[in-house]
């Protein structure tokens, strides 16, 4: 979502190498956060193949925002989708947004593609956001009840969680909420 060095802007210093995988680790999991939240990948990920079932209309609504879909393999190989009712149905497609269509009600399909946003793409609302976070548990403001982890001889202790954002950081993370998606009755 955005680099270390982003950080020593607001920081007013220069991030020592030996300071790198903590403030890696914490926006990894800022990142995470956001992403698992909104639905949204902010992060670029390139010919990734993640295995999906399609909903009762036989379609699949791929996290975004999509760039290009490589392959859509049904995990039942053949040319054609067997409908119940005898029909048969083309192969799957993607409408060229966010969807794969095509399928039969709940099949399972293996689908190859590049997703998310490469990190000069990044809005700048939600990265601002993201930093506001992870500054916030450098600066000692995480909340109660820490989660912890030990790297060698250094514990960190660490959460994630709706209470790491300010009002306005959660405003910005519901309006990326249900950006693409749809509703069908």
């Amino acid at each position: 979502m955005f680099t270390i060095a982003d950080l020593e802007i607001p920081l007013r210093r220069s991030i020592l190498p030996a300071e790198e995988p903590y403030y890696q680790y914490l926006i990894d999991q800022v990142t995470a956060y956001i992403e698992t939240v909104t639905g949204v990948a902010f992060t670029l990920h390139t010919n990734e193949t993640v295995r999906y079932r399609a909903d009762g209309h036989g379609i699949v609504e791929l996290v975004g925002p999509v760039v290009e879909v490589a392959n859509i393999a049904p995990l039942i190989q053949s040319n054609y989708t067997y409908r119940y009712d005898g029909w048969y149905w083309m192969p799957a497609v993607w409408d060229g947004l966010s969807d794969i269509e095509g399928l039969a009600p709940y099949e399972v399909v293996d689908v190859t593609y590049t997703y998310g946003y490469d990190l000069d793409e990044v809005p700048q609302d939600i990265k601002g956001v993201a930093m506001d976070a992870v500054l916030g548990k450098v600066n000692g403001r995480t909340p109660g009840d820490l989660e912890e982890k030990t790297v060698g001889d250094i514990t960190y202790k660490w959460r994630v969680s709706e209470a790491d954002f300010d009002a306005f950081g959660l405003e910005v993370l519901r309006s990326y909420q249900g950006v693409a998606r749809t509703w069908r009755l």
